[in-house]
């Protein structure tokens, strides 16, 4: 009976005992485990039984279940195995029970070489320079990168490596290009210079300040789209410069 339902074979007796007079109970062991069981001495009805299977069983019965994979470790409490394995993509960790008859997935992973090549491909199509700097595993893979437009941080599925979720910011060095290139066609400056800019990260945003031929420009910069907040513009000289460059510092400070 304890063959036919459970997924040990070649169970031998290994001992008994006689308990209170009236019941036998039996101690089985084969190359799979070991079960006992408690028969009614006057019937020989089953009363009870436990199954516990071996740890290398356990490890088979895995593996039947995830064919090429293999086993990196397989841990034993009371009531339940904890079996981890792996392939080529993917490690699974497993719960199976003492008797191998429920058995669980309970965490699924791409494998770090896998997750941070997926990570370096997935920083590329954001911006072709961009370079890995760390990931790491968490609830999912936390992909950090630094590109020469654009830097910030994936976030890829555990298991299956697709993008749930990003914040990807302009670099400055990008956002400074940016402005320069609309002050040249919406001003007509061909050398425009950089005085100043202050990031403002969590807010989002960059301050700006930028000389030009005959005016300062001032700006407020969105680092995640590009796009230009707000702009001012300051004369260099004349009676009323300094006052409205004043005011602009303290705006665009």
């Amino acid at each position: 009976m304890i063959e036919a339902n459970f997924p040990v074979s070649e169970l031998s007796m290994h001992s008994y005992r006689v308990v209170e007079h009236k019941y036998l109970k039996i101690e089985l062991q084969g190359k799979d485990g070991r079960a006992t069981v408690k028969i009614d001495g006057a019937t020989g009805d089953i009363l009870d039984y436990y199954v516990e299977i071996s740890e290398k069983r356990a490890g088979e019965l895995v593996l039947e279940k995830y064919p090429g994979f293999k086993i990196t470790s397989v841990m034993g409490n009371e009531d339940e195995y904890a079996v981890e394995a792996e392939d080529e993509t993917h490690s699974v960790k497993v719960r199976l029970s003492k008797d191998g008859k429920l058995l669980e997935e309970v965490d699924r992973a791409l494998r770090r070489s896998l997750a941070e090549r997926l990570a370096e491909e997935k920083a590329k199509e954001i911006d072709p320079e961009a370079r890995v700097e760390s990931v790491e595993l968490r609830n999912n893979w936390t992909v950090e990168f630094s590109g020469v437009a654009r830097v910030g941080r994936l976030v890829l599925d555990r298991a299956t490596g697709e993008v749930i979720d990003k914040d990807v910011r302009m670099t400055e060095r990008a956002l400074e290009e940016v402005y320069h290139r609309h002050l040249g066609e919406e001003y007509g400056e061909e050398s425009p210079r950089t005085e100043r800019l202050t990031h403002y990260k969590e807010e989002g945003y960059v301050h700006i300040k930028v000389s030009g031929s005959d005016r300062l420009y001032y700006a407020r910069i969105d680092t995640r789209t590009g796009k230009i907040l707000s702009e001012d513009t300051a004369p260099v000289k004349g009676l009323t410069a300094k006052i409205k460059q004043l005011q602009l510092e303290g705006k665009y400070k």
